[in-house]
C-alpha cells in the first residue's frame, strides 16, 4: 500500500495526541477514529484506495495503533513515517479477519 495514508495517520495521530495534551477535554486519538476519519476523507484525498481492497488501509492504522501501544508501554521507540516501497509488509484480508475476531 502506497504510504500516503500511513503518514497521515501517523501526522494526525500526532496533531490530535498535542491538541489533547494541551486540552484535555479533547479526545485522545485512537486507531478507531482513525479509521472512521480516513473513511470519510478517503475519496477526496486519496480516491485510488476505492480500487484497492479496503483491508490494506485498515490493517495499516491497526498497526499504527499497535505501534503506539507499544511506545506509550515502553516496549517500541515511537512510529516514524514511512517511505514509499520501504517495509511495506503484504497483509492479507485473512490475516486482518484474524485480528478483527480477537478483538
Amino acid at each position: 500500500m502506497p504510504s500516503a495514508p500511513v503518514n497521515w495517520a501517523l501526522a494526525e495521530w500526532k496533531r490530535q495526541y498535542e491538541a489533547w495534551k494541551q486540552d484535555n477535554s479533547l479526545p485522545k486519538p485512537s486507531e478507531a477514529a482513525l479509521r472512521r476519519q480516513l473513511n470519510a476523507i478517503k475519496r477526496e484525498r486519496f480516491p485510488w484506495m476505492l480500487e484497492v481492497t479496503k483491508n490494506a488501509p485498515q490493517m495499516a492504522i491497526i498497526q499504527l495503533g499497535e505501534a503506539f501501544k507499544n511506545f506509550f508501554a515502553g516496549r517500541a521507540k515511537y512510529p516514524k513515517f514511512r517511505k514509499k516501497g520501504v517495509h511495506s509488509p503484504m497483509i492479507s484480508s485473512a490475516s486482518l479477519d484474524l485480528r478483527e475476531k480477537a478483538c
